[in-house]
């Protein structure tokens, strides 16, 4: 039962990265309905943008990958090179996505939240990346946990975005400041009571395993 939980938790979040990666490829490439926000941002930041979405739907992709322990430890190579490329991901959409935060809708408050949301997740990278070249396994697995945290964001976002504007019908510039933060806050608070609690970590760390 504990088993077949855990592959539906991991496969779960899989899917949902696949999904989230999927529409917006989809979407800058293929679709003809592009939100208002999403053409403005296209005709004034097109270079970040494209940046920004295709490099975060890499690491989102890569990042589930990273998770699934049986994985890592079958094809280590395979979690070696996928690791290097969702941190390159990391970096290039980390980047342009602060440069998009200046010009983001909603005012200084989204404008703030996902600065620091890029700025996070930039430095956790660099910080998983720096202890795995210590050899610092345990380090490293924090870092990225707390990093992929920040990543599936992509996923609350959206989540988020459909309850308030597609069913409760509420005011997109009232809602969409507090989504900027709430979209990820949780998310690193969650990851990072996975490791200060001693008590429920091996079973919840066995949750993506």
């Amino acid at each position: 039962m504990k088993l077949m939980l855990r592959k539906s938790l991991w496969s779960l979040m899989l899917l949902l990265a696949v999904g989230v990666a999927a529409y917006t490829i989809h979407l800058l490439f293929w679709s003809t309905h592009v939100p208002p926000f999403l053409r403005e941002r296209l005709a004034s930041h097109a270079p970040s943008l494209y940046f920004h979405l295709l490099g975060g739907s890499a690491a989102i992709v890569l990042g589930a990958l990273q998770m699934n322990m049986r994985l890592r430890k079958k094809f280590t190579a395979f979690h070696r090179w996928t690791g290097r490329v969702y941190l390159l991901a990391v970096l290039m959409s980390g980047t342009a996505g602060l440069e998009m935060s200046v010009v983001a809708t909603g005012g200084w408050v989204a404008k703030s939240g996902f600065a620091t949301m890029a700025l996070l997740w930039l430095a956790t990278g660099l910080l998983a990346y720096l202890a795995i070249r210590k050899g610092d396994i345990a380090a490293h697995r924090n870092w990225m946990m707390r990093n992929y945290s920040l990543t599936l964001a992509a996923i609350t976002l959206r989540v988020y975005l459909g309850i308030t504007f597609g069913l409760l019908q509420m005011d997109f510039m009232q809602v969409y400041p507090i989504i900027s933060w709430a979209c990820w806050v949780p998310n690193l608070l969650f990851a990072q009571w996975f490791f200060v609690n001693p008590i429920p970590r091996s079973s919840i760390s066995n949750a993506v395993s």
